[in-house]
């Protein structure tokens, strides 16, 4: 998914970024499972520690998407293929796995007429629509982006690295900010029409200038003790909120807001200097290379899978049975998490090994 259209020798912290984001979205998705459930006393024992724990989790992951677009921006911009060849490619990679991984969420869950016309209809008005299992929007945003990379490409090859900086700046501004404003005030501002501006190709555009940037190793250590910190503040400034209004915003945790889009950054700066800490330190014969190559190309078919596994985890099977209310979170979220993960990577190590069905988790 975000491979180069040119060939690349592959960079350490590169496939880092990507194999751990594809591990906070699982993470993300096990912490709400105790964060939506804020007012259900049952499901926290009647402790506010668990949902205060589950939030703290929540925060510290919620940039996993948002380090796919900033990875993605540094490996596709600028593209040197035609804008035909490129979308062939990429958007190949994207609709295919949409298509069957949809479909699949909608037999799964019971939702496909038993007529086979209405069935086929309402699959493919569904996907058109976008009405698809929740953890599949990002795939549509990245249709939507691709379209837009080869003009990006463009301005990217004739543009001063400060024209680059201006425009995340201003995305940054109609975007998170902008929305903050909605978001607390409900005033819409409209100073003029900046669409041109809006969704995840900021991200696109701040991966491709920190990712070629060579930052000073303060920046790295400076990012990994902000990110603790950051969270911390979130999650007490989100408990206060949910004491006070009786009511909890999913607005805390959307990726286009002031909450998670910075963060986002200081969590890219992070792993890509430990990543290049990584790869200095190690033995010339070392193994880990190769491991962070597989689980960096199972990345997007862990993300299309996992929700089908932690269902699975969460109904039990066998007499097996694994969900993070089973205990307290700060033990429980992790470990349903690490399991998760190694269960999806297990399943995509073994579909990408089969000649066609390898398509429908692309690498």
């Amino acid at each position: 998914m975000t491979e180069s259209p040119t060939p690349r020798p592959r960079v350490l912290w590169v496939d880092i970024v990507r194999a751990v984001s594809a591990f906070g979205v699982v993470f993300t998705h096990v912490t709400m499972n105790i964060v939506y459930y804020w007012d259900k006393k049952p499901l926290v024992r009647g402790d506010e520690i668990w949902w205060t724990t589950g939030v703290f989790y929540a925060f510290l992951a919620r940039s996993a998407l948002g380090l796919f677009f900033m990875i993605s921006g540094y490996l596709l911009l600028p593209t040197l293929a035609d804008t035909f060849t490129f979308l062939k490619k990429r958007l190949w990679k994207l609709l295919l796995p949409l298509a069957f991984w949809g479909t699949f969420y909608y037999f799964w869950r019971g939702q496909v007429p038993e007529e086979p016309v209405k069935a086929l209809k309402f699959i493919l008005v569904s996907l058109l629509a976008g009405n698809v299992e929740f953890h599949l929007w990002f795939l549509y945003a990245f249709v939507g982006v691709y379209l837009f990379v080869p003009i990006l490409s463009i301005f990217i090859r004739h543009a001063k690295e400060s024209d680059i900086w201006y425009y995340a700046a201003i995305w940054f501004l109609v975007g998170p900010i902008f929305t903050q404003i909605f978001w607390r005030t409900e005033i819409y501002i409209a100073l003029a029409q900046l669409g041109y501006f809006s969704g995840y190709t900021g991200f696109f555009l701040l991966g491709y200038l920190l990712g070629r940037r060579d930052l000073d190793r303060r920046w790295t250590l400076a990012s990994w003790l902000l990110i603790p910190l950051w969270a911390a503040a979130e999650t007490f400034a989100m408990r206060g909120e949910v004491r006070a209004t009786k009511f909890m915003d999913d607005q805390w945790f959307e990726v286009l807001t002031v909450h998670v889009a910075p963060y986002t950054v200081v969590w890219f700066i992070a792993l890509k200097g430990l990543g290049q800490r990584v790869q200095a330190r190690l033995a010339e014969r070392s193994r880990a290379p190769a491991v962070w190559e597989a689980m960096s190309r199972a990345s997007l078919g862990v993300i299309l899978v996992h929700i089908f596994i932690l269902d699975i985890m969460y109904k039990g099977f066998g007499g097996l049975h694994l969900a993070p209310s089973d205990f307290h979170p700060a033990l429980s979220v992790p470990i349903v998490s690490v399991v998760c993960y190694l269960i999806s990577f297990a399943l995509v190590y073994v579909i990408q090994r089969i000649p066609l069905a390898k398509h429908i988790v692309a690498s």
